[in-house]
């Protein structure tokens, strides 16, 4: 679980910059769109957790985390790859 929170949170620094080197919006509202959804994220995900965990096991539930943490790289990558290739 430690390891998890530790590579979500070092992902952080680089949603950020591709958000705002992607929008239109001024870096203050970039970056405020990053927080807004990222405040959801630290509601909802433990949440999740002992939802899925009272549900299906322990660790099932404990699973979910680093399944969303490589999700999240692998449509990280896409949007790099995507981004890179309009250039």
């Amino acid at each position: 679980m430690t390891s998890t929170a530790g590579a979500i949170g070092a992902t952080f620094p680089l949603t950020s910059s591709l958000h705002v080197a992607a929008t239109a919006r001024t870096a203050d509202g970039a970056v405020g769109q990053v927080l807004a959804v990222a405040a959801i994220g630290q509601i909802l995900g433990p949440l999740t957790v002992a939802v899925i965990a009272q549900g299906a096991g322990r660790r099932t539930g404990l699973l979910f985390l680093p399944a969303l943490a490589v999700l999240a790289a692998a449509v990280l990558g896409l949007h790099q790859q995507n981004t890179r290739s309009r250039r």
